[in-house]
């Protein structure tokens, strides 16, 4: 105890004075921390939704895979149903169907191109050719590794959504592709294309050896009538010949 009432007060006032002093630091650090925090949780939300809104849709290449399907058949309708149109010619004659597959595919690659399996495939293929590589004991075995490594790969990518989609408007453009050129052909040579057109539509090139073959025949057609109608002809003649 203190004998002196006034220094007791003096001291406890000081005490009570600094204890607070000591604790403020401690205040401030705590919530310079919890803004750090909320600062870091909101700078994490915002990275968290930027990677939402940059990750493609899972349904789009489905979507895609449909589009493209649909924007075929009516084009395939039109050669194949009305050959002789104005219509079916001038939407053939025109690159904007092609413009518009185009663009699917260059979507659909795009997103091959984001897969993270497509990826995955692409590292195993890469370590496997060279492992292959270097414990080939000759160039024949090394592209036979290749080759091996090269389908495995194929078949890996056509597992995929995204991949599967981007093969399949590829095979959707190149059939159609084939089959334009089979129409405008058959037009030109006044040949029948249907049935060409309804192999391309699922098998390009056997729609145009289809095709290669009907103008073949009806090229072989057309020359033997000229030789028949020739020779009906000079029959003809020699005929009022011998009987003037």
């Amino acid at each position: 105890s203190c004998p002196c009432p006034k220094i007791r007060h003096r001291v406890d006032a000081v005490v009570v004075v600094v204890a607070p002093a000591r604790s403020r630091p401690r205040a401030g650090r705590s919530a310079a921390a919890a803004a750090a925090a909320g600062w870091s949780g909101r700078r994490g939300h915002r990275s968290g939704a930027a990677a939402r809104r940059l990750t493609p849709p899972a349904a789009l290449p489905e979507c895609l895979f449909s589009v493209g399907t649909v924007t075929v058949l009516p084009l395939y309708a039109l050669m194949i149903g009305f050959p002789r149109a104005e219509l079916s010619a001038r939407v053939m004659s025109s690159a904007l169907p092609f413009a518009v597959m185009g663009c699917l595919y260059a979507s659909a690659a795009f997103l091959s191109l984001q897969s993270a399996g497509a990826w995955a495939l692409v590292n195993t293929f890469v370590g496997d050719l060279v492992g292959a590589a270097s414990a080939a004991s000759s160039s024949a075995t090394a592209l036979s590794s290749v080759a091996d490594g090269g389908l495995t790969l194929l078949s890996g990518f056509l597992a995929t959504t995204e991949t599967a989609a981007s093969a399949w408007l590829h095979l959707l453009t190149l059939d159609l592709f084939v089959a334009r050129s089979v129409y405008l052909d058959a037009l030109r040579t006044n040949v029948p294309a249907a049935h060409s057109l309804v192999l391309c539509c699922m098998f390009g090139p056997c729609g145009y050896l289809a095709h290669a073959a009907t103008k073949v025949f009806c090229d072989g057609r057309r020359r033997r009538r000229r030789r028949e109608g020739g020779g009906r002809e000079g029959t003809g003649s020699g005929g009022e010949t011998s009987r003037g």
